[in-house]
């Protein structure tokens, strides 16, 4: 009786000795990410609201600051200072559009983006000209979402030109039909758990078998020219420019199988596809994006082939590091001198 009551003593000290380190762990975590971001997890969500549409956009004149990164919304809701008010007569105004990869989530202050380094390139390339970016770049957003809020502001921001970077979140809503699901409520509030997914979805990512047959098909090409043609016209009627840049993300050429999926097996698990048909959506996709900017006649940015793969230029699979982040800036300021639009 007494072995059996010790027993049953040890285990019970083996369960609450596991919770309370875990629940540590977790505190830790947690507060890594408080410090790392200047909120937690659950407080991102504070940083967003809903349109009378539906979408989820974020709010205006937040202001996130932490150890890693420094975020900051204008009275627009978009990433980056307000514009100046009223436009200057030498002004330049360029609209940047996209989700995350724009928005550049791994870029430590808004200064620091690639949209912003695009302004600041060109400004002193152009000490004549008072060139402003608006970085439009919603993380999750997709091509309806950027062209209603183009519609809605375009009247008084004035753009002269707008810089297309769009690509996962528009082939992932074609295939899906809608954004990837929300976190669940436990990975919601435990960052332990968070983090352990994450790891795992980037070094072991589970691929079942049924999604080595998943691919895009013409219909979710034309379906995606459909939209970035929206996006192009709706600039055309407004006068605006468009200067088209393919997508890039961190692939090394000729890798295949389990070698691809260690760089892009973030991506792999988003698209519900192997290795190499993520590599074959990208190529399609990059492909009809250049072919749209032949056919139209607009001026076309191949940022895929200007950031390697080397980790150094990636956060992640498809975000930019610091580095990664000057180098598409270089390609698309490349781009705008081609074009001649500031001459």
């Amino acid at each position: 009786m007494a072995a059996g009551l010790s027993l049953r003593k040890k285990i019970a000290f083996s369960v609450v000795t596991t919770i309370a380190v875990l629940a540590g762990l977790n505190a830790l975590m947690s507060a890594r990410e408080q410090q790392q971001y200047g909120v937690t997890h659950a407080q991102k969500e504070d940083l967003y609201e809903a349109t009378a549409t539906g979408r989820k956009v974020l709010k205006a004149g937040v202001r996130v600051q932490g150890a890693s990164s420094s975020v900051g919304t204008n009275s627009l809701g978009f990433r980056g200072p307000d514009l100046l008010d009223p436009k200057p007569p030498n002004g330049f105004r360029i609209w940047v559009v996209g989700g995350s990869t724009t928005f550049d989530v791994f870029a430590p202050d808004d200064s620091k983006t690639w949209p912003a380094l695009v302004g600041q390139q060109l400004d002193v390339e152009h000490p004549e000209r008072v060139v402003e970016v608006i970085n439009a770049g919603i993380p999750g957003e997709v091509i309806a979402g950027n062209l209603e809020d183009f519609k809605d502001h375009a009247d008084s921001v004035k753009p002269d030109l707008l810089i297309y970077y769009h690509g996962p979140n528009d082939l992932r809503d074609i295939r899906f039909g809608g954004p990837p699901p929300p976190s669940g409520p436990l990975e919601k509030q435990f960052a332990l758990l968070r983090a352990t997914r994450g790891a795992i979805n980037k070094r072991y990512p589970t691929l079942p078998e049924e999604w080595a047959n998943a691919r895009l098909s013409s219909h979710d090409l034309n379906e995606m020219t459909r939209r970035i043609e929206l996006m192009i016209d709706e600039a055309n009627r407004r006068g605006v420019p468009v200067l088209l840049a393919n997508h890039a993300f961190q692939y090394t050429p000729g890798k295949t199988g389990s070698e691809a999926l260690g760089e892009i097996g973030e991506i792999c698990v988003l698209m519900q596809m192997v290795p190499d048909n993520v590599v074959h959506m990208f190529r399609d996709y990059n492909t009809l994006v250049a072919g749209i900017a032949e056919r139209k006649g607009l001026p076309f940015v191949d940022v895929r082939s200007a950031v390697p793969s080397d980790p150094k230029y990636w956060g992640d699979a498809l975000h930019f590091s610091a580095a990664g982040s000057q180098l598409a800036a270089e390609a698309v300021v490349a781009g705008v001198r081609s074009a001649g639009y500031l001459k």
